[in-house]
């Protein structure tokens, strides 16, 4: 059985995934399966996300990682398609 490191998500960090994605609170709690009071209590830190949410916020952020990622390599080729001209 493959066991994950589970990750807490502090308000800032949550309020960074969501604005990353330029989403409203209602829109990112859609996106991820709860409800916008739970996201503004979140981001507001008076609660935690629960240990399965907590799961899902990880997926989230690992995504807004591969994009700056892919973002950074599509700037880096074009660079170096530029020099090369």
């Amino acid at each position: 059985m493959n066991k994950r490191k589970i990750k807490i998500f502090g308000a800032e960090e949550i309020r960074k995934l969501r604005s990353f994605f330029c989403l409203s609170r209602a829109q990112f709690a859609d996106y991820i399966g709860v409800t916008e009071h739970a996201i503004k209590s979140w981001e507001t830190g008076q609660r935690n996300p629960s240990v399965p949410v907590s799961y899902l916020l990880q997926d989230v952020e690992k995504e807004m990682v591969e994009k700056i990622k892919s973002s950074r390599d599509d700037h880096s080729k074009g660079r170096a398609i530029f020099k090369k001209q």
